[in-house]
C-alpha cells in the first residue's frame, strides 16, 4: 500500500534526479527478467549527459536498506546508451533485480556479470557482457547526492563492459581500467563499441 510518505518521496527523488541529470525527463514502466515481478519504474532523461544519448536511472532502489552491509548510504543507478540504439532499461532493470531482490551490493568497482543478456540485449552481450559500478562522472558536478525525506541518496552509474575489460579490472583494479578506457578516449555508453583491451 502507498503512503503519502511514499509519494512524497518519489516526486523529491524524481526531481532532485531530473534536476541532476538535465534533459527531458519522464517516468517510464519497464519489464524485467523477473516474469513475477511488477514492471519498474524507471526515470528516462532524454539528451542526458549529452546530445543523442538518453539516461536511465532507478527509483526504488533507494528502498533498500544496505546498513547489514556497512553502509548507511542510500543508493540509484544510472545508465545510458545512444538514443538512436537499444534502450539500456531493460538492462538497468536487471540490475535493479539482482540488488533490491537478490541482494548484491551496487559499489563502485563493482562489476554484475553476464546481465547483458538478462536485459534483452544478446547482440551487444556477445561483446560487452558484464556492467561496472561507478561514480557518475559523465554528468560532471551538477549530479550531487539528493536530499530526500530523512535521507541522502547517492546516484551511481553502471555502463557494459567486456570479458577482457573485466579481467583487466580483476587483476589490476578499477583505476586501471578506467585510465585504459579514458586513454582510448572510449564513449562508455556506446553499445557499438570494440574492446578497449583488444582494440
Amino acid at each position: 500500500m502507498t503512503t503519502p510518505n511514499d509519494t512524497v518521496r518519489l516526486q523529491l527523488l524524481i526531481q532532485g534526479l531530473a534536476n541532476g541529470l538535465g534533459g527531458e525527463a519522464s517516468l517510464d514502466e519497464v519489464d524485467h527478467s523477473e516474469p513475477t515481478q511488477s514492471p519498474i519504474p524507471l526515470l528516462r532523461c532524454t539528451d542526458s549527459p549529452g546530445f543523442g544519448i538518453t539516461t536511465w536511472a532507478t527509483t526504488t532502489l533507494s528502498l533498500v536498506d544496505w546498513s547489514k552491509e556497512g553502509l548507511e548510504a542510500r543508493l540509484e543507478l544510472l545508465t545510458a546508451s545512444g538514443s538512436d540504439q537499444a534502450p539500456m532499461a531493460s538492462v538497468l532493470a536487471a540490475v535493479l533485480v539482482q540488488a533490491s531482490l537478490h541482494g548484491w551490493l551496487p559499489a563502485p568497482g563493482r562489476v554484475l556479470l553476464d546481465v547483458m543478456g538478462l536485459g534483452g540485449l544478446s547482440d551487444v552481450a556477445e561483446r560487452l557482457p558484464h556492467v561496472m559500478v561507478e561514480y557518475p562522472f559523465p554528468w560532471g558536478e551538477r549530479l550531487t547526492p539528493i536530499d530526500v525525506l530523512d535521507s541522502k541518496v547517492f546516484p551511481l552509474m553502471v555502463f557494459p563492459i567486456s570479458e577482457a575489460e573485466m579481467q583487466l579490472r580483476r587483476d589490476h583494479g578499477r583505476e586501471a581500467l578506467l585510465e585504459l578506457l579514458e586513454e582510448r578516449e572510449v564513449e562508455i555508453f556506446d553499445l557499438d563499441r570494440s574492446c578497449s583491451v583488444l582494440g
